[in-house]
């Protein structure tokens, strides 16, 4: 056993080795995540459980875009009596200590403890604050893709040799001017994307932009800007919730969360009030209402104010339009309760051929067989045999049913017959139509523990037989129980 493992072993770590020797082939973003593929082809040799855990282990290490996928797995498990993923998810943060906001939440739904609870207070504060209306008072909306093309050539060319500026700071010390990653890789790269190029610009002509544009690059002139990213939006309010719903479950549990911790309760969800409601910022209004870009305003429910010191758009302050009055659904026909019309027992011996079990079967009735007893078919080096047939699959074209996974030598088969009468001196009956594995009381078709299905097609009969080549040189015989509702 061991020497089977270890050759098993060493022909999986071989083939990891030619994998990250030709790593190159790989079309991904760099040379780090190309040798990815070398590991994780060498975790195969690992049980599913261990590669887990395995992953999870030396994944602060590496990743790359990849990186962003455990916070998701982990979060699947919340609430499982078995700890594999929540215990992996909450070893990986503590070692990576992910900047992200939403892997900090996950890991303290999950029960990550104390610093990963004041962690996500502090995080939650600092993302509400990139939401601070001082910081968007004297912004204006505009779609004039002029700025992305004045602004792409200078920071699409900027020197790589000379530090890149990752912040300026006003007289408090604390202003960004590169709120997000994503915004310095782009430019950084100078890479821009049609998707990229259709995102609303908010465009602010505070000085300090002005004075960080135009001081970094001298071949801009125009007024600073803020680029419109709903990642922010949407990292804030899924944290949030997450936030809420620890909070809250601590607190039913009869263990809340100390004060000083800082995350944040629930609203009560019985007061109107509790929540802000929806509105569209009034400035957005204003330059939609100008020309100045295209919103659907008519979704707005209100009336729409403008002008200076006008309120943000409420999107569901007025009423509701009345509704229509329900009508009653159209009557339904009474559902149809198959009733049994057929309980009959037939015998298959081994000496028959096709067996007129003088059943007919019409469309949509529900036809269920079990059968019993042994059979020997006459063939040397066989034995007796159920209704599931002797051992193996035989594809033989010298037996009736000679395809597909079921083609067991000497088991009981079924045929939708179409009864053909051949005339003649002596007339010919024989029963057209295709075989189909019936067995002892398993169905291929449904799983079933028996036999059962839904006829579908024009009326016929149904047939047995067995799965023989040469009936007549054994023994034995099946009892079929068939049974038929309609």
């Amino acid at each position: 056993m061991l020497g089977a493992l270890g050759a098993i072993a060493g022909f999986v770590i071989g083939r990891a080795a030619a994998i990250y020797v030709s790593r190159g082939c790989f079309d991904v973003w760099d040379n780090s995540a190309r040798g990815e593929f070398f590991f994780a082809y060498l975790l195969k040799i690992l049980s599913p459980k261990i590669r887990f855990q395995t992953w999870f282990r030396f994944a602060h290490w590496f990743g790359g875009p990849a990186a962003e996928f455990p916070p998701k797995i982990g979060l699947t498990g919340l609430d499982d009596s078995d700890t594999t993923v929540r215990d992996s998810y909450i070893g990986w943060f503590q070692r990576k200590r992910p900047w992200g906001c939403f892997a900090n939440a996950v890991a303290v739904v999950l029960g990550a403890g104390v610093n990963a609870e004041k962690a996500l207070a502090d995080r939650l504060q600092r993302n509400y604050n990139e939401f601070d209306t001082k910081r968007q008072r004297d912004l204006f909306v505009t779609d004039e893709k002029d700025y992305w093309e004045e602004l792409k050539e200078p920071w699409g060319y900027f020197p790589t040799g000379i530090p890149w500026p990752k912040s300026i700071e006003d007289a408090e010390g604390n202003f960004r001017i590169w709120y997000h990653n994503n915004e310095q890789r782009l430019y950084f790269r100078g890479r821009m994307t049609e998707q990229e190029r259709d995102e609303l610009l908010l465009v602010s002509t505070n000085s300090l932009y002005q004075k960080a544009v135009n001081g970094l690059f001298a071949q801009s002139q125009k007024e600073g800007y803020v680029v419109e990213w709903h990642g922010a939006a949407l990292s804030y309010m899924t944290c949030l919730a997450l936030a809420w719903m620890h909070t809250k479950r601590r607190k039913d549990a009869g263990s809340p969360i100390p004060p000083e911790i800082g995350l944040p309760d629930p609203p009560d969800l019985s007061s109107p009030l509790s929540l802000p409601p929806a509105a569209v910022p009034q400035m957005v209004i204003d330059a939609a209402q100008n020309g100045i870009i295209t919103l659907p305003l008519d979704a707005i429910q209100r009336d729409l104010a403008s002008g200076p010191g006008a309120p943000d758009a409420d999107l569901f302050k007025d009423p509701a339009p009345p509704s229509k009055p329900k009508e009653d659904p159209p009557p339904q026909p009474k559902e149809h309760v198959p009733q049994l019309i057929i309980d009959k027992t037939v015998t298959v011996k081994e000496s028959d051929g096709d067996v007129d079990t003088g059943i007919d079967i019409q469309e949509f009735d529900i036809v269920e067989i079990e059968a019993t007893g042994e059979i020997w078919a006459g063939v040397w080096f066989t034995g007796k045999n159920d209704a599931d047939g002797w051992n193996g699959i035989d594809h033989d074209k010298k037996f009736p049913l000679h395809t597909g996974s079921f083609a067991r030598p000497f088991c009981l088969l079924g045929k939708w017959g179409e009864k053909i009468i051949v005339p003649g001196l002596i007339s010919v009956t024989y029963w057209k139509g295709d075989y189909f594995f019936v067995g002892k009381k398993e169905s291929p078709l449904l799983g079933k523990k028996s036999f059962k299905t839904v006829y579908i097609g024009p009326s016929r009969g149904l047939i047995l037989r067995t799965n023989d080549d040469t009936p007549g040189n054994g023994s034995g015989e099946f009892s079929c129980h068939i049974q038929v509702w309609r």
